[in-house]
């Protein structure tokens, strides 16, 4: 989704400069494409150096204040205050993750072999040419109850977070949380992130209370396509499939636990 130009300098002012401009538009389109959407940005403030902060507001009143630094080789750091609370996210070239310092590891399966998160390698999976693929968390056919068509699980048993729930911010928490769901289904992680910013509210929720020390996650997705083709593919117009999600505050699918669904579609019309 392109960032809104105009409602970019309705922000910062009708005076400001074209350089100005476009530099916040960049930066706004790259925090919206490995975080928060722009639609939730409310202002933008800059320093005696010239270096911006971006500012968002949850629905439910929650304020993200976050700055970002692209190095010369490309890496993207986001530095996230909510509160009390920071979190700096790096998303390396190599296609590495760094979370406060630490490499952010996934295991595949159950296997108990861990690898780099390869979100940006993911964030670079193309869209179907022609086609529009979303996630949405309202059935976009039928209803619910009629995807029962099982069609395999994805998981994880151990998501290294790289601090607790304690420490955590919910805009970062909800950036990995994207990022390791979208890395099985091969989906862009920017897709996920509405979708993971309410299981990071209800998991830091949760967490804070039964697990505040813990810092990894687990998670299985169910899915099942609607039973009226029994396939990704369910008319001429779109392609649909549920995702029964469960996180865990603790790994090997341990803790306590956050529920959802979602819909992973594709509009063909």
């Amino acid at each position: 989704m392109d960032v809104d130009k105009s409602a970019v300098r309705s922000l910062l002012g009708t005076n400001v400069l074209d350089s100005d401009l476009d530099k916040a538009v960049n930066d706004i389109s790259k925090i919206q494409f490995y975080s928060i959407p722009s639609e939730l940005l409310v202002s933008v403030s800059t320093d005696d150096t010239g270096e911006a902060t971006y500012v968002y507001q949850y629905e439910d009143g929650l304020v993200a204040e976050i700055q970002l630094k692209e190095s010369d080789d490309g890496n993207v750091k986001l530095k996230i205050v909510e509160g009390n609370k920071t979190d700096e996210l790096e998303y390396c070239k190599n296609g590495e993750l760094i979370y406060n310092g630490d490499n952010v590891m996934i295991s595949n399966d159950d296997s108990g072999e861990y690898t780099n998160l390869l979100v940006t390698a993911n964030d670079k999976v193309q869209l179907r040419a022609g086609r529009e693929e979303y996630i949405t968390t309202t059935c976009p056919y039928g209803r619910a109850s009629e995807y029962n068509v099982y069609a395999g699980v994805k998981k994880s048993a151990n998501v290294q977070l790289c601090t607790t729930f304690s420490d955590a911010t919910r805009s970062g928490l909800a950036a990995v949380l994207a990022a390791a769901i979208a890395s099985p289904l091969g989906l862009p992680a920017a897709l996920l992130f509405a979708f993971t910013t309410g299981f990071a509210s209800s998991l830091l929720d949760i967490g804070v209370t039964n697990d505040p020390r813990s810092s990894a996650v687990s998670y299985t997705l169910n899915q099942y396509y609607h039973k009226s083709s029994g396939e990704f593919r369910i008319n001429t117009y779109l392609s649909a499939k549920k995702m029964d999600a469960i996180f865990y505050t603790q790994v090997n699918y341990r803790g306590s636990m956050s529920t959802g669904k979602f819909y992973e579609c594709i509009d063909h019309s």
